[in-house]
C-alpha cells in the first residue's frame, strides 16, 4: 500500500453488472478515487499474446527488440514520444490495438504519463511516477492510423520504457481519442 498523501495507479478489466455499473471498495480509512474509462471489447475483438518485447527504452546502455527506439534520452516536462509499433516485435500490419507496459524510472518530480493513440491526448493518465520509486502499468490502447502510439510526459524528466506484451486484431472497441470518461469520488470509504 502506498503511504498516506501518495497518488497511485492501476489498470484492470472488469465486467459489467447487469445494470451497466461497477463496483468500488477501499478496505480501510477514507481515499480520493478517479477511475478513467479506457474503454471497451465488443465480440470481434481478437486478442494475441506475444512473448514480451521492449519497444523503447530512453535509457542509455538499454536495448529494444530491434534496436530502434533505444537511449533516446531521459523525457523533459510535457515532452511528447511518437513510438512506432506495428511492425515491430511481431506485431502485424493488421493490428487495431496493443497491450503494453510502461515504466517510469529516474523521476524527478511527481509526474503523470499518458499513453494515447494519434494526436489528441485524453486527460486520462496511464502511469504516476515519482521520484525514488519505479513505477509500471499495463494498459490496452488503440494504435493511430500510422501503427504508432504517443506517450506524454508532463512534469519533471523521467525515463521511460515499454513492453509490448500482445495486440489486438478485429472490429473497434474502445473510445474514440480525447474521449476517456472519468469519475471522481472523493472521501470514499
Amino acid at each position: 500500500c502506498p503511504p498516506p498523501g501518495e497518488v497511485t495507479d492501476n489498470t484492470t478489466q472488469l465486467p459489467l453488472a447487469p445494470d451497466g455499473s461497477i463496483t468500488l471498495y477501499n478496505h480501510v480509512g477514507a481515499t480520493d478515487l478517479v477511475v478513467d474509462a479506457l474503454g471497451y471489447y465488443s465480440s470481434t475483438n481478437c486478442f494475441t499474446a506475444t512473448a514480451p518485447a521492449r519497444l523503447l527504452d530512453t535509457r542509455s546502455g538499454e536495448a529494444t527488440i530491434d534496436g530502434q527506439h533505444q537511449a533516446t534520452g531521459i523525457m523533459a516536462a510535457s515532452a511528447t514520444y511518437t513510438l512506432p509499433a506495428r511492425g515491430r516485435a511481431g506485431i502485424p500490419d493488421a493490428a487495431t490495438a496493443v497491450a503494453v507496459n510502461i515504466t517510469a524510472t529516474g523521476t524527478t518530480d511527481p509526474s503523470f504519463v499518458t499513453a494515447y493513440p494519434g494526436t489528441t491526448r485524453p486527460t486520462a493518465s496511464n502511469l504516476t511516477p515519482r521520484p525514488g520509486v519505479v513505477t509500471h502499468n499495463t494498459t490496452q490502447l488503440p494504435l493511430a492510423a500510422d501503427g504508432t502510439i504517443t506517450l506524454y510526459q508532463h512534469v519533471g524528466a523521467t525515463h521511460l520504457v515499454v513492453d509490448v506484451l500482445g495486440y489486438y486484431t478485429g472490429g473497434a472497441g474502445g473510445l474514440p481519442p480525447g474521449q476517456h470518461p472519468r469519475i471522481y469520488l472523493p472521501g470514499a470509504q
